[in-house]
């Protein structure tokens, strides 16, 4: 296998220790690993044709994402000099006793870094909001959590729980590096819209719970199982977190609102042309 891509091991090894978390996972994330393994293949794909010093197209053909578990996808290519392009092969010998000189023309490891995949890192942390479960038990913390609008909101929670919208807010991005060294530097904020009824003291009162289980692990670094690679803060804003009322379909709701921020580096393809 050329590359392998899955969420961040220590965070998997600390959640797969409460009750039937994997399953809910899976169920969650699963879908996320399958379009970020389409994602880096069509970027090595594209990579070939400008890496290459005479590109055929044979071995971009053969460049296909592999599943390997519901977290984890692999990235192969069908040609037996793929490996050789990737890594070079220069001073060692073949089984045949032959001295290679082929130099490196990396294709498949920047394909990880050129992806700035604003949607992604959204989903993601929808992703993280539906893993959530309370402490001590395998109940989820919300019933639906979602990028964008969630529909049927009345109905998830008319009986009690809570749902979880994200929504970008602030995207600023700035380029340092010139040529090969081309990179932008992402700095993006995200709104998370928790709700829950309002209809009786108790279900109102869940949303206090809500912002506890939320907000405590982005109070430092929350990890988001680096759905683009360069991922590497993703932490509360200051004073962003507020309760307040919030009306669909003519109820009204209980609603806990805050603010997160994500860095991230990524790699122009090509580097920047100065």
């Amino acid at each position: 296998m050329l590359l392998n891509i899955q969420f961040d091991p220590s965070s998997m090894a600390s959640i797969a220790r409460l009750l039937s978390f994997d399953l809910m996972l899976e169920e969650e994330m699963a879908p996320s690993m399958e379009e970020a393994g389409q994602i880096v293949t069509e970027a090595a794909q594209a990579n070939t044709w400008t890496a290459f010093q005479h590109p055929m197209g044979e071995l971009a053909a053969s460049i296909e994402p592999v599943p390997i578990g519901p977290l984890e996808v692999g990235i192969s290519v069908g040609v037996p000099y793929g490996f050789r392009r990737e890594y070079g092969f220069v001073g060692m010998a073949d089984s045949l006793g032959r001295i290679g000189t082929d130099v490196a023309e990396p294709y498949a490891g920047p394909a990880l870094d050129a992806n700035a995949d604003t949607k992604a890192l959204g989903q993601a942390i929808a992703n993280y909001g539906a893993a959530l479960v309370i402490p001590n038990t395998s109940t989820a913390v919300y019933r639906v959590a979602q990028l964008e609008l969630i529909n049927d909101v009345l109905g998830q929670v008319s009986d009690g729980g809570a749902v979880l919208e994200v929504y970008g807010n602030l995207d600023g991005e700035e380029r340092h590096g010139f040529g090969g060294a081309g990179r932008m530097r992402a700095i993006q904020t995200w709104y998370l819209l928790s709700m829950c009824s309002l209809e009786t003291p108790v279900l109102a009162s869940y949303i206090y719970d809500v912002s506890d289980y939320l907000m405590v692990p982005f109070e430092t670094h929350v990890q988001l199982g680096n759905p683009t690679v360069g991922l590497y803060q993703a932490q509360l804003k200051p004073g962003s977190g507020r309760f307040y009322r919030v009306q669909r379909n003519g109820v009204w709701l209980k609603a806990h609102l805050c603010e997160i921020e994500t860095r991230q580096e990524w790699q122009i393809p090509g580097g920047v042309i100065s």
